[in-house]
């Protein structure tokens, strides 16, 4: 693996702040015995609350521990770090299921080797004051509601309405881009809004009257996935020193919820401590395999994307883009490590 790398060209990529930080020291949580690097990546983060674990697996020492050598680089989302998989200037990355489906197809060197959390009610649908009390799907007819088009947010409005048997051609649907979302629904531009956190979070605090439309919550949980380079899956040695150390973090993040809302705050820039705790109260870190829920999230969007014509790809050809076997073998290889294997 190459130690330094030069980032990508095109406009999200250039985006993208590399951030050299040492993995061990005083200060490391994982412990002073670190062996001599057998590995290096780069890990692909953004300042989010989906990637609290990624900061601190490098800044706290977790993979230097198992042997890797690990630097952070910033990218405005997921999508960008796995982008930067695939051109060959990172190596790991935490990122949505939509992401892994929109590789659907294309080959792509970025793979997905297991899921590290799930976030419950992370996306939301929020309605403005003017849209007023939604009781039952029929007070949504006509009334408009932003989403960026062929993105996750998309997406979920339509899982969202067909839950109830709806359409977007029962609203009045608006194609917005992300970024503009909440400030829309502050000025009145559209009577709601599909948003992921801490942007719904923001808006039902900061905007009068405004609040989660019926029962999108239930809809709209979303599942976190390590996306890793050739150079972490093609050797499962390496695959399995960065599960491990990505598994030993979220181990003591479980232990030191403090300094993972500090964090949090610090990467996301929310300075309201209650506002931050309850964005973080809604994800759960976890270490898994490709469970039968995770695949059948991947599938649904793989379907939408080929529906919408954003992959040129049968859904199916989705299942390339994760490898189930890397995360089993590491599962196995933990289980004969474990004190209770040789008891």
């Amino acid at each position: 693996m190459k130690t330094s790398r030069t980032l990508a060209s095109g406009a999200a990529l250039a985006m993208a702040a590399a951030i050299t930080l040492t993995a061990c020291g005083s200060s490391s949580a994982a412990g002073d015995d670190v062996p001599e690097p057998v590995a290096s990546i780069d890990v692909g983060v953004a300042p989010d609350f989906f990637y609290t674990h990624l900061y601190f697996a490098v800044e706290k020492g977790f993979f230097a521990q198992q042997g890797i050598d690990a630097k952070l680089t910033e990218y405005p989302s997921g999508s960008e770090a796995t982008e930067a998989i695939n051109a060959g200037q990172n190596d790991l990355t935490s990122t949505t299921a939509t992401t892994i489906a929109s590789l659907a197809g294309k080959d792509a060197p970025a793979k997905a080797i297991g899921a590290n959390l799930v976030g419950h009610g992370w996306y939301g649908i929020v309605g403005s004051q003017e849209l007023g009390d939604v009781d039952s799907i029929d007070d949504l007819e006509g009334v408009s509601v932003a989403a960026q088009a062929k993105t996750v947010l998309d997406m979920h409005v339509r899982q969202f309405l067909a839950s109830h048997d709806k359409t977007v051609d029962f609203v009045d649907y608006q194609d917005v881009k992300t970024a503009q979302l909440l400030t829309g629904l502050t000025r009145g531009d559209f009577q709601a809004a599909s948003m992921w956190e801490p942007n719904v979070t923001k808006a039902v605090a900061s905007i009068p009257g405004a609040s989660v439309v019926l029962d999108s919550e239930d809809v709209m949980d979303v599942r976190g996935y390590l996306i890793s380079s050739p150079d972490v899956y093609e050797n499962q040695d390496v695959a399995n020193r960065v599960l491990t150390a990505v598994s030993n973090t979220i181990d003591w993040m479980n232990e030191h919820p403090e300094e993972v809302l500090e964090k949090a705050m610090d990467n996301s820039g929310l300075t309201d401590e209650e506002l931050a705790s309850t964005v973080q109260g809604k994800i759960t870190y976890a270490m898994s395999g490709f469970t039968p829920e995770h695949e059948a999230e991947i599938q649904s969007a793989a379907e939408f994307f080929s529906s919408e014509g954003v992959i040129d790809a049968e859904p199916e050809a989705a299942q390339e883009a994760y490898l189930p076997e890397v995360y089993d073998a590491w599962a196995s290889f933990e289980a004969s490590a474990s004190p209770a294997a040789g008891e």
